[in-house]
């Protein structure tokens, strides 16, 4: 079901009811520049998302031919749009939805910081994926730590600029037919899973409560002795809950 037909300029978003999630895609896939416009419409899709925790997962698909990285006149922009690609990151933070990328093409510069983003990455084979700011004379605007246990990207990828052995990360390099079939078991998976629990694990993985306290506050909602059909949902909780690191349910 496609929405947000009047609000994005850059993307296309479609609800999936089988396993209720959202497909996100670039309209335009013959040449894509990761722009402001571009982050803004990402922006706008996570804060829908942000009031709407039934939402399970975001698929966001990458299909695009030429992946073009942004060229600045000035150092505000540079800045401007610096600011622009941290707030995404906080706004995906924010979501109780499982963000996963699929796709295919040269991932350099900021498109290699945008696989960071997502929980799961997998890209179609012959993909590239180079972290050559310093090329560029930059580095990095995500703190490179994060990038490296998002992606599981070893240093010396990000300070000797080539390109990434993906077999040693967590991106995994499939063909068309296996990506299909991967796609469609993360949905299924993410579809059956307590909405809380996972929200909590995640928590915990990313270091952002003690782990214990985590377990405790996931016993009180006794999901664990209930049917997947049973489980807690998000939106039933009081207050509403729209932030991961939020202690009314992480303790």
């Amino acid at each position: 079901m496609h929405i947000f037909q009047e609000e994005l300029k850059r993307l296309t978003a479609d609800l999936e009811l089988q396993f209720r999630g959202m497909k996100v895609s670039p309209i335009v896939t013959k040449s894509n520049e990761i722009d402001l416009i571009f982050l803004e419409d990402f922006i706008f899709i996570t804060k829908w998302l942000q009031e709407h925790s039934e939402v399970k997962y975001v698929h966001f698909e990458l299909d695009v031919q030429t992946l073009v990285n942004p060229i600045f006149k000035s150092l505000e922009e540079l800045q401007i749009f610096r600011i622009k690609f941290l707030e995404l990151q906080k706004e995906i933070h924010k979501c109780a939805s499982t963000f996963f990328l699929s796709g295919s093409g040269n991932f350099n510069l900021f498109w290699s910081e945008f696989l960071s983003l997502f929980e799961d990455v997998t890209l179609i084979e012959n993909s590239q994926v180079v972290f050559d700011h310093t090329k560029k004379g930059l580095i990095t605007i995500f703190d490179p730590v994060y990038i490296q246990n998002k992606l599981g990207v070893s240093r010396t990828f990000l300070t000797i600029p080539r390109n990434v052995e993906l077999s040693t990360t967590s991106i995994e390099a499939l063909s068309s037919n296996e990506l299909k079939n991967k796609i469609k078991t993360l949905k299924e998976v993410i579809y059956s899973q307590s909405e809380l629990a996972k929200i909590q694990m995640r928590a915990s993985v990313d270091g952002l409560s003690n782990h214990h306290s985590l377990f405790n506050g996931n016993l009180k909602s006794e999901d664990w002795s209930k049917s997947e059909n049973e489980f807690t949902k998000l939106r039933d909780l009081k207050p509403v809950v729209t932030d991961r690191t939020d202690h009314e349910y992480l303790n």
